[in-house]
C-alpha cells in the first residue's frame, strides 16, 4: 500500500475516533497496518538464523516465560527468525514456529549458519551426555540425546567439542556418534525390511520418560514430541503434533495390520464426520504400541493383553505407515536434505497436508 494511500486513511480514522483516540492509540503501539512476514524478517538485518546453545529450549505460544510451551528445540539445532518483539518468534527444520527468549540461541546471519552446518558434527545417542572441561573437569554442560555438536579433535578420553556459543570441553566416545556416519548408516537401514523394529528399540529406551506438554525431547515429552523423537534419532524430521503427523504417509484402519514403527492416531469425529486427531502411539505389532501420556508406557488395543486400554481402543482412528524408502520432499524429510541445514541455509519447501 502507498505512503500516500496509508496518510489518508489515518487521517480518515483519527477524525472517526477524535485526536485524543488516536493518540491514544499511537502511545500503545496499535498498528493501523501490522508489518507484513517480509518487512518483520526485513527489520532483522542479515542475522535473521541462528542456533540452539542450551541443551532444550521451550518455544512458547507468546513472547514471556509465562506463557504456554509450544515445542521445543535441542542443542545445535538451526533456527530461521521472522520476527522480534522483545523475543524472537522463530522456525524450526520441521516448520513449527513459537517465540524463543535471545539467551537460548547464537543470533547468525546465513553465512555463519552455513560455517556452522558445514563443521564436522556429533549426534548425541545415550540418553544424556556430560562435557566436561578439560580445563578443571568441571561440567560445562548436560546434553540430551539429539543434540548436534561440533568436533574438534579425537582425545584419549573421548571427543573433544565446540558448543554453538564457542564453549568446549570433553564428552564420550560411548554417548555419542559422527553425525555422518549416523545419517549414512541410518539411510541404509532405511531401506531394510527390519527398520520398524530399529524404531521399535528406541522408543523402547524411552520407557518411562515424563509427560510434558509441548516436550520433544527425550527428558520429557507429549506423544507426538515421542513420536518425532524416536525418528528423529534415527534422522527423519516429522511434523510436529499428531494432528500432522497423521495425514503423511499410507494410511490404514486395521491394528491388526500394523507393524513395529507404524503410527496408530487417536481422537473423535466432530462436525461433517471430520476426524479431530488428538493423540498418537508407536506400534509394536499386534495391536500394541508404545505413546506418551501420563508418562511414556506400553499399551494395547487387544482386550485379552495386560496392557489393554479400553480408553485408547474407543477412540482409535487409524494408522500409518510411513514410506522410508524416500523421503517426502516437504512433509518428513533428513539433515541432508532439510534446508536449515545447508550451506548456505534456506528456507523450507512448504508442507501442505490433506486432511482428507
Amino acid at each position: 500500500m502507498g505512503k500516500l494511500k496509508k496518510r489518508v486513511i489515518i487521517l480518515i480514522a483519527a477524525h472517526l475516533i477524535g485526536l485524543g483516540g488516536f493518540r491514544y492509540w499511537q502511545a500503545n503501539n496499535y498498528e493501523f497496518f501490522p508489518p507484513t512476514a517480509e518487512e518483520k524478517m526485513a527489520a532483522l538485518g542479515e542475522a535473521h538464523w541462528g542456533v540452539v546453545r542450551v541443551p532444550v529450549a521451550n518455544l512458547n505460544a507468546e513472547n514471556r516465560f509465562s506463557a504456554s510451551v509450544v515445542t521445543q528445540a535441542l542443542m545445535g539445532m538451526p533456527v530461521r527468525l521472522l520476527h522480534k518483539d522483545g523475543w524472537y518468534e522463530v522456525q524450526l527444520p520441521d516448520g513449527y514456529t513459537g517465540w524463543l527468549h535471545g539467551s537460548q540461541f547464537v543470533r547468525m546471519t546465513a553465512g555463519e549458519l552455513g560455517a556452522w552446518n558445514a563443521r564436522e558434527k556429533l549426534i548425541v545417542t545415550a540418553m544424556s551426555a556430560p562435557v566436561v572441561s578439560t580445563s578443571d573437569d568441571q561440567v560445562v554442560v548436560s546434553l540430551t540425546m539429539g543434540a548436534h555438536v561440533a568436533l574438534v579433535n579425537v582425545a584419549d578420553e573421548g571427543y573433544v567439542v565446540a558448543l554453538p556459543d564457542g564453549r568446549e570441553g570433553l564428552v564420550a566416545k560411548e554417548a555419542v556418534a559422527e553425525l555422518k556416519v549416523h545419517q549414512e548408516v541410518e539411510r541404509v537401514r532405511r531401506l531394510q525390511p527390519g527398520f520398524g523394529m530399529a524404531l521399535q528399540a528406541t522408543a523402547q529406551e524411552l520407557l518411562g520418560q515424563s509427560y510434558q506438554w509441548g516436550g520433544t525431547s527425550a527428558q520429557a515429552m507429549d506423544c507426538s514430541g515421542f513420536v518425532k523423537t524416536v525418528y528423529w534419532m534415527h534422522d527423519m524430521i516429522l511434523p510436529r503434533d499428531a494432528g500432522q503427523q497423521a495425514y503423511i504417509g499410507e494410511r490404514f484402519y486395521s491394528v491388526a495390520q500394523a507393524q513395529p514403527g507404524d503410527l496408530h492416531f487417536f481422537g473423535s469425529v466432530g462436525k461433517n464426520y471430520r476426524a479431530r486427531v488428538s493423540h498418537v502411539g508407536l506400534s509394536t505389532g499386534a495391536g500394541r504400541f508404545i505413546h506418551a501420556l501420563g508418562d511414556v508406557h506400553r499399551a494395547s488395543l487387544n482386550a485379552e493383553d495386560a496392557t489393554y486400554d479400553a480408553y485408547e481402543k474407543r477412540r482409535y482412528l487409524w494408522s500409518v505407515r510411513l514410506r522410508t524408502e524416500k523421503f517426502d520432499e516437504a512433509c518428513w524429510q533428513t539433515t541432508k536434505d532439510n534446508g536449515f541445514y545447508q550451506t548456505p541455509p534456506r528456507p523450507l519447501i512448504e508442507c501442505r497436508l490433506s486432511k482428507s
